[in-house]
């Protein structure tokens, strides 16, 4: 998978690196010539900028081509570290509900006087491991 993703970039670019390097070459005529311009000066100026052009399209190909895909990486595991986050919340809410229904049985078995009640929901807890008024049984 990585070779043909690798060919498809190597065509792209091979397709689109002389425009590429056309623009480049054409912005730096224009930010270093002189105001009013002869054919024959523009020619010669293009000329000597072609190398130059070359590399900077070749370092912006590069650039976007890697920075897209770093954005991608970076979305991909915010995506996974919130998904993550919203697990352990869920988690940690459903442990705390767990843990005062149980407490709310054991305090309610203990003013009736029902001792039995209270042992199984004690041993419940214990054996799910679900702590009770802020300290683990397990």
């Amino acid at each position: 998978m990585n070779d043909l993703l690798e060919r498809q970039w190597v065509r792209r670019h091979a397709v689109a690196a002389p425009f590429g390097v056309l623009a480049a070459m054409a912005l730096l005529v224009y930010l270093s010539g002189p105001d009013r311009w002869t054919a024959s000066q523009i020619l010669t100026l293009a000329a000597d900028q072609v190398d130059l052009g070359a590399v900077l399209y070749a370092a912006a190909a590069v650039l976007w081509e890697r920075g897209v895909r770093m954005v991608w990486w970076a979305l991909e595991q915010r995506r996974e570290w919130r998904e993550k986050m919203r697990a352990e919340g869920r988690a940690e809410g459903r442990a705390e509900g767990q843990a005062a229904i149980l407490t709310a049985m054991i305090d309610s078995a203990r003013a009736e006087g029902d001792h039995a009640l209270e042992e199984r929901v004690e041993r419940i807890a214990q054996e799910k491991g679900i702590s009770l008024n802020g300290q683990s049984t397990s």
